[in-house]
């Protein structure tokens, strides 16, 4: 039995066979305490902030156009898996700190500040729920480009250490080895010694000119 059949395991008592509905996790790397967490997340949302961002949080008209573009939505019926939506901790911190009527949403509490249970809960919906296709920026009609939104909050929770724990470790094998696949040099040469033997052809990955 294979790793991923142990896994999500089919259902063989039904009718039809079906995938058992894996559970959504919240990974965390580092020693941060939550208050540190949220510091990093905020100030790194804060970062990315410029004109065309808040142009683009201040020109969606909620038509729901986005929705029918995203699969994820499409197949679930689930609204929080509106493009939109996935970014509302961006805008939600963006509405309380540098919108022009910011003083006033903190002032009468019509935003309130984002909570590290926001951050576990949108991590789901940042990387499980969004392949950054870019269907949804294609379809709105306010030229919002969801996508890139999308990946300016993800650079928010990497900095936060709220990131899956399998592109952590893409991210810190590509940081120590050079590559994300782990193909260091000596694979590499490897590599090209076996593709040698097996088109029968000299081939030195160990020359200077390679």
């Amino acid at each position: 039995m294979s790793e991923v059949t142990e896994k999500y395991p089919l259902d063989t008592s039904e009718q039809r066979l079906t995938v058992k509905e894996p559970v959504p996790r919240h990974d965390t790397q580092g020693d941060m305490d939550e208050n540190e967490r949220l510091r990093r997340a905020m100030a790194n949302l804060a970062k990315n902030m410029n004109r065309t961002t808040a142009t683009y949080m201040e020109a969606c008209v909620h038509c729901g156009q986005c929705a029918e573009a995203c699969h994820y939505y499409v197949q679930t019926g689930d609204p929080k898996y509106t493009p939109i939506w996935k970014l509302e901790i961006f805008k939600q911190a963006y509405k309380r700190e540098s919108s022009p009527f910011a003083p006033f949403y903190r002032m009468l509490g019509l935003k309130k500040k984002v909570t590290t249970e926001q951050l576990a809960e949108w991590q789901e919906l940042l990387y499980d729920s969004c392949t950054m296709c870019g269907r949804c920026s294609l379809i709105c009609p306010m030229g919002i480009d969801i996508a890139t939104l999308v990946g300016q909050a993800r650079h928010g929770m990497f900095k936060a250490g709220l990131i899956p724990d399998e592109l952590h470790a893409v991210a810190q094998r590509a940081r120590e080895e050079g590559s994300p696949l782990g193909a260091t040099a000596e694979v590499f040469e490897d590599r090209a010694d076996w593709m040698a033997d097996d088109i029968d052809t000299r081939m030195s990955a160990s020359s200077s000119s390679t």
